[in-house]
């Protein structure tokens, strides 16, 4: 069976985060508690659902297709910038 990805993702560029569930981060453990988080690609809001777990300084986000069954899409790595914003950008590991 196959299944198309959500939205194409460019890897390696750092993405703004927006919201963490809604609510705008203030530390990294939002996104270990949280099951999606929305960031600012091109201009418009994209959500990625999945699951969190912190890994050092950063947090490992495992994005999931909701749509069929729950499969692996990307990993997002999220950190916290020197101005206090969030960073998530999906890193294509080999």
């Amino acid at each position: 069976m196959s299944f198309a990805t959500p939205e194409m993702v460019i890897s390696g560029k750092p993405l703004l985060v927006l919201l963490v569930s809604d609510r705008t981060p203030t530390s990294l453990d939002d996104f270990v508690a949280a099951e999606d988080f929305t960031v600012e690609m091109q201009g418009s809001a994209y959500q990625v659902t999945g699951c969190g777990r912190l890994v050092d300084d950063e947090v490992s986000f495992h994005e999931k297709d909701v749509e069929n069954s729950g499969k692996d899409v990307r990993v997002w790595r999220v950190v916290r910038h020197d101005d206090g914003t969030f960073l998530a950008n999906h890193d294509a590991s080999f």
